[in-house]
Formats: C-alpha cells, structure tokens, sequence
C-alpha cells in the first residue's frame, strides 16, 4: 500500500465520525428552526384569533344591550327614565328607585304665566350651582327681555338632561322646542323615556351626530356604555373595549336653516365625549342667534384629534362670546369640583397657557365645562350677576 493511500485511508477513518456529528448537529439546528418558527406561527394564529374572539364579545354585548337585555324603569328626580340593567349607570342607581311602574312622571303643571317672569329667582339661587342651572338662568334672560329660545342638547344621552329642560319649559308656559341628537345605540331609551314623561310634543329626538360637516363617521361606543358614546376614534385603546358604527352627521347651522328666517334664538348644550370643538364650529351660521352655550372642554381629546385646544375658544371669541370656566379642581381630580365663573381671555395667551397648564395639573382627564355668553345678549353683566349670586350661596 503506497504512503498516499495509507493517509487517505486514515483521514477517511477518523474524519467520517467528526462529518457525520457535523452534519447530524447542522440537521438538529435546522429541525430547531423550522420547530421555532411554527411556534412562531401558531402563537400569531392564537393571538388573532383571541383578537377575533375579544372582538366578537363585544359585539355580542353592545348588540345585547340593545336587543335583549333587559331594561328597567327607574326613578330619577320627579322622572322615570328607562335604562340598561347591564350599563354601568344602572349600578348608581339606589335600589329603592329601581322596578318602578309604567306610569307617567311625576311632572308638575304648568307654572301661571304670571308667575313665569320670577321664575328663576323663586326657584333657582337656592339650588346647587350646575351647567343646567346656568343655561336656565340664561333662558329666564331671555323671556325677561321678550325672546323666546329653542334649547339644543347635544348628547342627550339617554335623556335625563333634557327632559328636565323641557319640562321646566312647559312649567313656565313657554312655547320652546328641544332639539335632543343621539347618535348612540342607546337612542331608544331616549325616545322611550320622552313618551313616558309626556314630552312627545315638546322633545324632538333625533338619532345623529353632531359636528363640521353633512355625511356620515363612524362613531365610538364603548362597551357597558350604550347611553353615550363618541365620534371620537380611540386609536390607542383595546379593540374589544369599543364598537364601532357608521352614523349620520349634521353641522347644527345647516339643520336649523329650515328656521333661520325667524331669527329664532337657540340656548345650546354639547356634551360629546371630546367631539365638541367640531360641533362648535358647526354653528357658525347661527351663531349670531346663539345666545349662551355650555360645552365640555376636554383638552387631551381635542390634541388626540389633531386639534389645537386654543382653536374653540378663539372661534367663539372672534364670534363675539365671553368665556368663562365653570369648575375649579383646588384639591385635585379625586376631589369634588366646585362650581366658578372664571373669565377666560383667548387672546391674553399667558393667561389661557396658565388656564391650561391648571387643567392639566389639576384634573386627570384636562377637563371642565366652558359657559359661552354672546355679547350682543341684551343686559348680559345682570345675567352674569344673577349666576354669580347662585354661585356663592352657601
């Protein structure tokens, strides 16, 4: 055997175990691999479908809420509202206002229209400070200077606000309409509780969103809340905690052109879950006919809507409103608010940054209630008095 041979021969003996292992660990890393990357695979498919399935749940809640779950009659003041036992409202409900009987509300005759112009004077500077407190304030001006309104609520939710607007109205023995928009799948509730509260011909319910133009958004409805919702998307929130609809959606200028020639004046309430600013910007052509407006002012939804929270205030300014914050937050957000009347000034931008920078420190959400007053609002400082006045009773 030639020298060369023998060394072959020898290579071949002692590399052949070493190949063979090389090539065994290379075919396990390999079967390791394609092994991960199935897992890989198979988590995604069961996290998709987990998603699917969150996804279905509330779906499955939203559309039980409105067909079957059950609904009960509560009393609420002198009213009867109907809610969903399943919304998270129901469970602040007293146990004794519950089960209540189909019957009308406790509402009051009508008030002797004699008696009408001292109203609010009889009535209101003894009661706790409230947005509606204030819009009624503003009503009662305006009958004593020989105007009738219309009140819009905008958010009406499942209807409480309203009727205890309307029926306030028609206990004054004025002629006013309610305009009550709802977008949300609670709608029904609000039609159901103006006909057992005898406002059919008071209350006219419309089942749309409000804001800055004429079409349809899809609107946000969180799940356990079908009394409210949003046209609000909340891109950073679980999926499965929201569902979504396509609703129709009117600016409030166009809806009322019907009504312009009248020249009628319209007291206006918005409370639409950080949607407001476009709402605002929906009236700008009544907005002469606008006499007082209360709005929530939500300064972390209006930037997550790409809109800068000093534009609402200085469009009303520019259309010739005073502003003023009605809350004030001294102790923090976990703490009762107490109701002001602090003077807002748009174009003093030291003061509006330090009214901001107060919200932000003060309230976890950046929120409160703005009260919008026109200045062409004949005698308005005497209103402002009179809401002062019920601001500072003990």
């Amino acid at each position: 055997m030639s020298f060369k041979r023998f060394i072959k021969k020898m290579l071949v003996r002692f590399l052949r175990p070493v190949v063979v292992e090389a090539l065994k660990g290379s075919r396990l890393e390999a079967t390791c691999n394609e092994t991960a990357l199935k897992t890989s695979h198979l988590e995604s498919k069961l996290n998709h479908i987990e998603l699917k399935t969150n996804h279905f749940e509330a779906l499955d809640k939203m559309v039980s809420h409105v067909v079957v779950t059950p609904i009960d009659l509560v009393r609420h003041g002198d009213y009867l509202i109907y809610v969903y036992t399943e919304d998270a409202a129901y469970q602040t409900i007293a146990t004794h206002n519950r089960r209540q009987k189909q019957e009308s509300g406790n509402l009051p005759q009508p008030a002797d229209p004699a008696l009408a112009a001292r109203y609010y004077e009889k009535d209101f500077l003894n009661e706790p400070a409230d947005h509606i407190h204030f819009l009624k304030l503003a009503g009662a001006h305006l009958w004593h200077h020989g105007q009738e309104f219309d009140y819009v609520d905008v958010g009406a939710k499942e209807g409480s606000g309203s009727i205890r607007m309307a029926d306030w109205m028609r206990r004054c023995s004025k002629n006013g309409l309610l305009y009550a928009f709802e977008p949300a799948m609670g709608f029904p509730l609000l039609r159901a509780n103006v006909k057992v509260n005898k406002l059919d011909d008071r209350i006219i319910a419309e089942n749309q969103a409000v804001g800055n133009i004429n079409s349809y958004t899809v609107m946000s409805l969180p799940v356990g809340h079908t009394e409210g919702g949003s046209a609000q998307i909340y891109t950073s929130a679980p999926p499965h905690r929201f569902f979504y609809r396509m609703v129709p959606i009117c600016r409030l200028d166009t809806y009322f052109s019907a009504q312009a020639e009248n020249k009628r004046s319209y007291v206006i309430k918005i409370d639409a879950e950080g949607f407001d600013a476009d709402i605002l910007y929906g009236l700008e052509g009544i907005a002469s006919q606008v006499p007082a407006i209360v709005f929530e002012y939500t300064m972390h939804s209006m930037r997550g809507q790409g809109v800068d929270p000093a534009d609402a205030l200085q469009f009303l300014h520019k259309k010739g409103f005073l502003l003023f914050n009605c809350w004030q937050y001294p102790e923090g957000a976990e703490k009762p608010a107490k109701p002001c009347l602090e003077e807002i000034n748009p174009e003093d931008i030291a003061s509006l940054r330090q009214f901001f920078q107060r919200l932000v420190e003060q309230h976890r959400c950046e929120q409160t209630d703005i009260l919008a007053i026109s200045r062409n609002l004949p005698n308005h400082e005497l209103l402002l008095t009179k809401i002062r006045q019920m601001i500072s009773h003990p």
